[in-house]
């Protein structure tokens, strides 16, 4: 649960600096924040998903089978990340290169956390 807490407030503190940083340098608002919504949105779904697949995971087989889980777990974000932005070029083309840098910069931060917090998990048992 902790990980949810953590993963919603650095979500909430993105799309806030998002905002801001989009107004002050005078960007498309129609442009690039329902972008950087649909992304943070996007990423976060899938970052939780992969989270609790991965709790259940080791529960289910214990940590001998944890690199597995995480494998697949990281195989899964990445196709699936992948997927979103081959929609976003190739169907939907976005405005610039902006979207793609704020895509990954999330998809990183949001790995960061997932990373950080099955660490811990493991350190803990």
């Amino acid at each position: 649960m902790r990980f949810f807490l953590k993963l919603t407030a650095v979500a909430i503190i993105a799309f806030t600096l998002t905002t801001i940083l989009i107004k002050q340098l005078n960007f498309n608002n129609k442009v690039y924040l329902p972008f950087c919504l649909i992304s943070l949105v996007f990423l976060y779904i899938l970052t939780g998903t992969a989270y609790l697949l991965l709790k259940k995971g080791l529960k289910m087989k214990g940590h001998s089978h944890f690199v597995q889980y995480f494998g697949a777990m990281m195989g899964l974000k990445i196709l699936a990340s992948l997927g979103f932005m081959s929609y976003f070029i190739f169907l939907q083309p976005v405005a610039g290169k902006m979207e793609v840098l704020y895509f990954f910069m999330i998809y990183f931060l949001f790995n960061g956390l997932l990373v950080g917090d099955a660490w811990m998990q493991l350190k803990r048992e």
